[in-house]
């Protein structure tokens, strides 16, 4: 009878941890789970069958490491990746019109893993998705802003200012359709909650998207400024490659330039800038490869008037990309922002 009750609850235990186990994959209570985000495509855009979707995830783990991030479509695995850079692509052609789930699940080094998940729609027919300003935006009057937007579309576009869902200006009447563009916002543009804007191709105007919710356009102050434009957040750029580091300032006196990782400064990487509103920097070709990289701005002669990117960006040793929707390249020089893509 005792050895019946011990083989009982022996049994019971094991089971219990089995089960405790397969709730995250990891037997220890105190590992923490990873992060996990799909940086693109951005959820709800679109892509014309027969082009390719690039899938590009951040993912990290602050007690461990990250073992392994799997990519599905739908229910079926895509690819399955490790190191340091998380991309891939998914081939339109292999999926029925409308709706597909993109999934990502991060491993860590124990087991325990976190998913992202986002929807994109595969058509027929080229597409348009803005980015930002898709609502809840303030931007202030005599400031300049990144207009940032996906597209699949081959030629320009423009982009115009609607408010109260009626046409207002054009903002430029052709642009390269890269996926991003600076607005100076006019001084004169009334202050007011309700704008919108509306990207389309210039010789198809069919094809277009508009700000989901309404923008706000905000009183400029005669305070001191400076407002880091880009790297803002989740672009992607290769060592030993330049950034463009744009700023938007009301002062005329020089900035100095510093590079932020986890929080902590990490570099500087220009201690005396000539405030001109760009600066082209060299990324060190033995800079550590990581997610968790951002821009400091600061004003030289007054330290308080300083400004971050709104977001961490990432600085990876290699990019694997299928311009074309057809062969998969691995490019030397290579950078990306959302929705743009440069090749040297």
């Amino acid at each position: 009878m005792k050895k019946w009750i011990f083989t009982f609850l022996a049994m019971t235990v094991v089971g219990l941890i089995l089960w405790s186990c397969s709730d995250d994959g990891s037997t220890n209570p105190s590992n923490k789970a990873p992060t996990c985000t799909i940086n693109s495509p951005i959820d709800g855009s679109s892509f014309k069958i027969g082009n390719s979707i690039p899938v590009i995830v951040s993912a990290s783990d602050e007690d461990g490491s990250i073992d392994n991030v799997k990519i599905y479509a739908n229910t079926n695995l895509i690819d399955s990746l490790t190191g340091d850079v998380y991309l891939t692509n998914i081939d339109t052609n292999d999926y029925e019109l409308g709706d597909l789930l993109i999934t990502a699940i991060a491993v860590d080094n124990e087991g325990k893993e976190t998913s992202s998940q986002i929807t994109v729609q595969i058509t027929t027919e080229n597409s348009i998705t803005i980015i930002v300003p898709n609502g809840g935006e303030s931007w202030s009057v005599g400031t300049s802003k990144l207009i940032q937007w996906q597209s699949s579309l081959p030629e320009p576009v423009k982009i115009e200012l609607f408010k109260n869902n009626i046409y207002q200006t054009s903002i430029i009447s052709s642009t390269l359709n890269d996926g991003e563009y600076s607005w100076a916002i006019p001084t004169d543009l009334e202050v007011s909650n309700d704008y919108k804007i509306n990207i389309s191709g210039v010789n198809s105007s069919n094809i277009n998207d508009q700000s989901n919710n309404n923008f706000s356009l905000i009183a400029h102050s005669n305070d001191p400024y400076i407002t880091l434009i880009s790297p803002n957040g989740s672009e992607n750029f290769l060592s030993d490659n330049q950034i463009e580091i744009k700023w938007d300032s009301n002062f005329a006196d020089d900035v100095s330039l510093e590079l932020y990782k986890n929080g902590a400064i990490y570099k500087t990487i220009n201690s005396q800038v000539q405030n001109s509103g760009s600066y082209t920097w060299d990324i060190p070709v033995d800079i550590i490869h990581s997610r968790d990289y951002k821009i400091k701005i600061t004003r030289k002669v007054d330290e308080l008037v300083l400004d971050y990117s709104d977001s961490e960006f990432n600085i990876l040793d290699l990019m694997i990309i299928d311009p074309n929707g057809g062969d998969i390249l691995v490019l030397n020089n290579y950078s990306t922002s959302l929705g743009s893509t440069q090749v040297e």
